[in-house]
């Protein structure tokens, strides 16, 4: 039997007029109005049931109640009763709902739109469920909210090409095939996971396929069970899902997933999750933040020893990085000691995420390659430039003898001094000596109080620091050993600077990177030998070219680029379709 008509009509079934119909029945075009089942017996519906074309909702009139009744046969007609004393109130609409039903036949909706809720609770389907189609992308309108908890399906559950907000299949137990392929879950603007994406503790006893399918909102598959092939080939994830214990007795195929979030956003998302988890409960019963990150890692360990499985080294990699994203998060709610062990794994983690993104983004540590060659050539070039004295500076402190590339003996004070920048720093501080000397134990213990109060940014911080070494290496006569310090410290601080610059710095960051280009071009056809840390001065005619300070420079700058380089050919090989 079909039932269609031109124009949409309003029809209502309840779970009474679904069990009792005697034929199948195909509903074409129509507006339906579900009504809830939940006073209903379990009841077998014997024929199919296909929605085609209809708009489901939940019944337009809410169930009214009579509370406080009394019934007053007296003085009245027979047949007829008084009711006083009544108290009337509505419910609100119950969703449309199947059951405890029993489906011997296929339950089909194909390009159905759905205004609420569609319940099917503790069913049992001896053939199919389907949905098809079920999205009006013209009018963006999605199934709002499918919830199948507690149903045993004999047939196959197949969804596909349809659009859902929000989906639960918490403790369903499929026995055969599951299709959940070329659809989408949840929605685009969902920033604090409102949407709920529930397949826990969820059994498939069959294959399970999501094909191609995107999860717009976080997607909770804990505690799953796959008892053949779990398939998620194509699937597109745009926030963390969550796969800790799950159970997979056979092949897990995880080919050509696109996950697009950022560290940032996982760590926020776990925050989310960890907030909504511990909402309204007690305090034996919440989980720390800690232990909510090492589930999201079970997650990608899950996914990486499935392709590292299928020796599919390239795209396991990827999976390691947001591994490694969830450890770095565990150990920073733990909050280690310092120099502890996970103090030092914390700090590594942090380090080469933004060096080169876990060994996964090539171009991002040749870029920081470019920035290390680019402040040693500017070093270089400063120091170079001024490491000789000037007439004008001879005349005026009074040099008589140039021992090295770097130090002169002045005639007032007798004894050997740096010049940096050409000028005499003994010579004018002269009077600060005097005053330190005197009152050193003062000065110390106002310079710490000064640090302890006062919170600057980091450059500030820098010169109140420098300040204070510099007053301590005065004090014992070492400063050219201070400024050695001073500009070797200088260079690893702004090497570590530009190269740990956050993601949400990526303007500055790209700047720098653009004057690493220019700088490094230039040097590359000026002076190729900076390019060459501490053999480079060999290729030099002038031997003198390297001084000490010049020297301590290159080597540390090798370190770095020797770290680098590591990193880089590292990542190339891992990036690589070539075996290593």
């Amino acid at each position: 039997m079909v039932c269609n008509i031109k124009e949409r009509a309003n029809i209502y079934l309840s779970c009474d007029e679904i069990t009792n119909i005697p034929c199948n029945l195909i509903f074409y075009n129509y507006h339906i109005n579900l009504s809830s089942s939940d006073l209903c017996d379990t009841h077998e519906v014997s024929k199919y049931i296909y929605f085609y074309n209809c708009f489901l909702k939940r019944a337009r009139n809410p169930k009214i109640v009579i509370h406080d009744a009394v019934v007053n046969s007296k003085k009245q007609p027979k047949g007829k009763k008084k009711i006083k004393n009544r108290r009337i109130s509505k419910l609100k609409k119950p969703p449309a709902s199947f059951m405890k039903n029993i489906f011997k036949k296929n339950l089909t909706f194909n390009e159905c739109v759905f205004y609420d809720s569609l319940q099917i609770h503790q069913n049992q389907f001896l053939e199919h469920l389907v949905f098809i189609n079920c999205y009006d992308k013209q009018n963006d309108i999605k199934i709002t909210s499918l919830e199948l908890q507690e149903n045993k399906i004999k047939g196959y559950l197949f969804i596909k090409n349809c659009a859902i907000k929000n989906i639960n299949l918490w403790k369903n137990k499929f026995e055969n095939r599951s299709y959940f392929v070329d659809s989408e879950f949840g929605y685009e603007q969902d920033k604090d996971n409102k949407a709920k994406l529930n397949f826990s503790n969820t059994c498939f006893k069959d294959n399970a396929y999501f094909n191609n399918s995107k999860f717009y909102s976080y997607a909770d598959f804990h505690e799953c069970e796959f008892e053949k092939i779990a398939c998620f080939y194509g699937v597109i994830f745009d926030k963390a899902p969550n796969f800790s214990q799950i159970i997979l007795k056979d092949n897990f195929n995880a080919l050509n997933i696109t996950l697009n979030f950022t560290f940032d956003d996982l760590e926020k998302q776990i925050k989310q999750e960890h907030e909504y988890f511990n909402k309204d409960k007690n305090e034996k019963d919440k989980k720390s933040l800690d232990k909510f990150a090492n589930d999201f890692r079970d997650s990608f360990r899950v996914f990486k020893n499935a392709l590292i499985k299928d020796n599919n080294l390239l795209e396991a990699s990827k999976f390691h990085k947001y591994e490694l994203y969830c450890k770095e998060i565990e150990l920073e709610e733990k909050k280690p000691k310092i120099f502890s062990k996970e103090w030092i794994d914390k700090w590594q983690l942090v380090f080469y995420r933004k060096l080169c993104d876990h060994h996964t983004d090539l171009l991002k540590v040749f870029h920081n390659l470019l920035i290390i060659i680019m402040l040693f050539s500017i070093f270089s070039f400063v120091l170079d430039k001024f490491k000789q004295p000037s007439i004008e500076n001879n005349a005026k402190y009074h040099i008589v003898q140039v021992d090295t590339n770097e130090s002169y003996i002045f005639k007032e004070h007798n004894k050997t001094t740096y010049n940096i920048f050409g000028l005499n720093i003994n010579k004018e501080s002269g009077k600060l000596d005097e005053f330190v000397k005197n009152n050193f134990v003062y000065v110390l213990i106002l310079l710490f109080i000064v640090l302890s109060i006062l919170s600057f940014n980091i450059f500030t911080n820098l010169y109140i620091f420098g300040s204070f070494f510099y007053v301590i290496f005065n004090f014992l006569d070492l400063v050219a050993l201070y400024t050695h310090i001073a500009i070797i410290s200088l260079f690893v601080f702004f090497a570590l600077k530009f190269i740990l610059l956050d993601d949400k710095q990526e303007i500055i960051r790209k700047i720098i990177i653009g004057v690493s280009y220019i700088v490094c071009i230039f040097a590359l056809l000026a002076k190729p030998s900076l390019m060459l840390p501490v053999f480079g001065s060999f290729l030099e005619k002038d031997t003198n070219a390297t001084y000490p300070l010049l020297l301590s420079l290159s080597v540390v700058y090798f370190i770095l680029v020797a770290l680098v380089i590591f990193s880089l050919q590292k990542t190339a090989r891992k990036n690589s379709i070539v075996p290593s």
